[in-house]
């Protein structure tokens, strides 16, 4: 049987590198650098993606560090949040099993607590706001093409010492001990 192939985008912050180590051995992983492939550029992103055929795409790219510039706060969060995002789904080709978009709890902003499914997210912050215009175009998107996603929207990311019980690393428990993995 050939290795499932695994294309990790934003591969080298901190959740990507530990989705790496935990993936590696069982899977083919492709990390390509900011360098090798500008997520901005949506022509060679779709040959990318063509040419390599992934199984799975797991899309961490965004730009988490805040500019304290209101205008180019707007600009970065647009240009590495949402248009990579957007990108990645204009070049999901059919063979392609499953994408998983990392989303963020900063979408939901102000909404009352406890957060649900069917909050109506409203972001405080420029992040927030272009995450869940991301998710939005998923949406609008994913009717007209319907492939398989997972819109993930974590509040802690994992490490050594995190509780088992946490999401993150009760996924990647599963996938280590190559157990079933009930949502």
């Amino acid at each position: 049987m050939t290795q499932k192939k695994i294309l990790i985008l934003g591969a080298y912050g901190f959740i990507g590198m530990h989705l790496q180590k935990a993936l590696k051995k069982r899977y083919n992983i492709y990390v390509p650098t900011k360098k090798k492939l500008n997520l901005n550029n949506k022509i060679k992103l779709y040959d990318y993606i063509k040419n390599l055929n992934p199984h799975y795409i797991i899309h961490l790219a965004s730009r988490t560090v805040s500019n304290n510039n209101h205008k180019k706060e707007k600009y970065f969060q647009k240009k590495y949040t949402f248009l990579t995002i957007k990108n990645v789904i204009d070049s999901i080709n059919k063979d392609c099993k499953l994408i998983i978009f990392f989303g963020s709890i900063a979408e939901y902003g102000s909404c009352h607590l406890p957060f649900k499914e069917s909050s109506i997210p409203q972001p405080l912050t420029y992040y927030g706001y272009y995450k869940y215009q991301a998710y939005k175009y998923l949406l609008k998107i994913h009717k007209i093409r319907k492939f398989n996603y997972l819109w993930l929207r974590p509040s802690l990311v994992y490490g050594a010492g995190n509780s088992k019980k946490r999401f993150i690393r009760y996924l990647v428990n599963k996938i280590k001990k190559k157990k079933k993995i009930n949502m």
